[in-house]
């Protein structure tokens, strides 16, 4: 037979965090059936909601080290980076690049003139990260 089971998250999900699921189904006295262990992934909305990209060193010279405030990224099979830009305060994108399966990643920042810049980095899921930078 199936098993169909439907819940609803706390509000203090942001998408994208593992809930593991397993059952022992017991059949009168006989050893219990254990079923295959089961992930579920809370599906980010898309809201719009924008997380905070943990940024550093910062200030920064020749390179900068990303990564998000996400809770579940304990998990080795959690949301990676999909790719990033680099803006400066007028939204002028000065740098863009993508990653391969990374949830931290360090970005050259090389060539790019001294000031204030904005960082954002999207998951795969799309949700988005931002973080402002302040290149010497």
């Amino acid at each position: 037979g199936y098993l169909q089971y439907r819940i609803k998250p706390t509000s203090s999900f942001k998408g994208g965090e593992r809930i593991y699921n397993q059952a022992a189904i017991i059949f009168d006295y006989e050893a219990p059936v254990i079923t295959n262990k089961l992930k579920n992934t809370i599906k980010y909305d898309g809201n719009g909601s924008i997380g905070r990209l943990n940024v550093y060193p910062n200030p920064a010279d020749n390179y900068c080290i990303i990564n998000t405030d996400m809770d579940y990224i304990k998990y080795d099979d959690g949301e990676f980076l999909k790719n990033y830009s680099i803006k400066d305060i007028y939204g002028n994108e000065i740098r863009k690049g993508d990653f391969e399966s990374t949830k931290e990643a360090t970005l050259q920042l090389e060539n790019i003139p001294s000031g204030m810049y904005f960082i954002e980095a999207k998951e795969l899921s799309g949700k988005r990260y931002v973080a402002k930078i302040l290149i010497n």
